[in-house]
This record gives structure tokens, sequence and C-alpha cells, in this order.
């Protein structure tokens, strides 16, 4: 798995859109709040989240990932596509660029909040990481936004310590109340038994009440299932 990681606590437990695997896997899991971004996407509730992945030898990936959200009361069911291609550019740096789409099911505003999103990144070794992530039409609002997000996660012992810090942009006011731009963290704590990894961790944005609903700073716990691989 890569370190290409949209911003959510299913990012921290493995279960982000995006995951890349060697040949194909399977997981699947619970998080606490399903965040992106720093905001929930779910109004602070639990979110059941699976996904699958495969990447050819050929640097080449594509896969699905799907969660519960829940935005204005109304619940929804996201379904995410994705490909892309990895290269390395030396021993030590990685290349990433790729394509994803954002479906909305089971919505009174079904097709309506669907829209595409352009990614590009670099990883150093296989700790650190920095991301790009552009569309021009979030949530079908014809509103541009810019993600810029440097991750690093380190293994101590048994257990993986994640820290990752965002820019997001977006190209008018009023969808983040008087801001145009904000900034997020989000450092975790993971162990994995078996197959079976339990998060926990904390994060944070710039934003309050007044700007953004569920943008406030969070405790958060996730479990996730890697189901066996095939091939």
């Amino acid at each position: 798995m890569n370190n290409l990681c949209r911003s959510s606590i299913a990012c921290a437990v493995l279960l982000s859109p995006f995951a890349v695997h060697a040949d194909a896997s399977w997981n699947v899991g619970l998080v606490s709040d399903y965040r992106y971004n720093g905001v929930s996407q779910s109004e602070g509730r639990a979110a059941l989240q699976a996904g699958a992945g495969y990447g050819f030898d050929n640097g080449f990936y594509a896969g699905v990932w799907g969660s519960n959200a829940r935005y204005n009361d109304d619940s929804v069911m996201e379904a995410d596509v994705y490909g892309g291609y990895m290269f390395p550019l030396s021993s030590s740096l990685t290349a990433d660029v790729g394509y994803g789409r954002y479906h909305y099911l089971f919505s009174d505003d079904v097709g309506a909040l669907n829209y595409d999103e352009y990614y590009a990144g670099v990883t150093l070794g296989t700790s650190t990481s920095l991301y790009y992530y552009y569309t021009d039409d979030y949530l079908g609002m014809d509103l541009a936004q810019n993600i810029y997000k440097l991750t690093h996660t380190r293994a101590l012992g048994d257990y993986v310590l994640r820290l990752s810090v965002a820019q997001t942009e977006v190209n008018r006011r009023g969808f983040y109340g008087d801001e145009k731009d904000y900034q997020y963290g989000d450092v975790s704590v993971s162990r994995n038994f078996s197959g079976t990894q339990l998060t926990l961790g904390v994060m944070a944005t710039t934003l309050d009440e007044d700007d953004r609903d569920y943008a406030d700073s969070v405790v958060y716990l996730g479990v996730s299932q890697a189901l066996p691989a095939f091939r």
C-alpha cells in the first residue's frame, strides 16, 4: 500500500479511497467518524467502509471504495472508483498520478453531488509523501478545490505513528464561511493484530462552527480487517 490517502479517519485505518495494494486485496472496517479534509462526512456518526484494489506489475492500479455518509440530515452512500500510475523517479523517490470519480447514491439529490478529482504526488522511501489534489466541481457545486497534503509514517515497535498536515483552498467564500483556505492536522497510532488493525487518533482544523459544521477537533477510533489477498 502506498502513502496516498485522502484526509479522513478512514486513512488511518487503511480504508481510505485510493489505497493501492500489491496484486489485489479487500478490506472492511468501521470508523467512529468519517472525515475528509478534517470535516465530518457523516455528521459525527460512525461509518462502515470497504474497499478493493488491484496493483499491476507495470505500475498501474485501479480500485473501488465505499462508505455511508450524511449531508444535511440526508443519509447517502458514497461509492468511488479510481485509477492511476506509480513510477520510480530514483532509487528512493516514487511518483504517482491518478484520477478518482466520487458517486453519491440513495440521496434526494442523487447525481447532483458527483464529481471528478485528479491527483499527483511523490513518496520518499516508504514513509513520507507529498500530494496535490484538484477538482473544479466539488460536490457538483462548480467549486474549485486544491488540497496540498504532507504525510509521514514511522514504526514504533509494534505500533505505527502517522502524522498528516494539509492546506485546503477553494475559489470562493461561503462554503467554508468567510474562509477561502484552512489547515488541518491529524495524528494517529495504530497496531495490527494478525490482519485486524486498531487505530486511535486526533484531528483538528483551523475552522470553527461559524465556518463549517462538524469541523471541530475530534478523537477518533477505527478498526479494519484485511481480507485474504487474491490474484
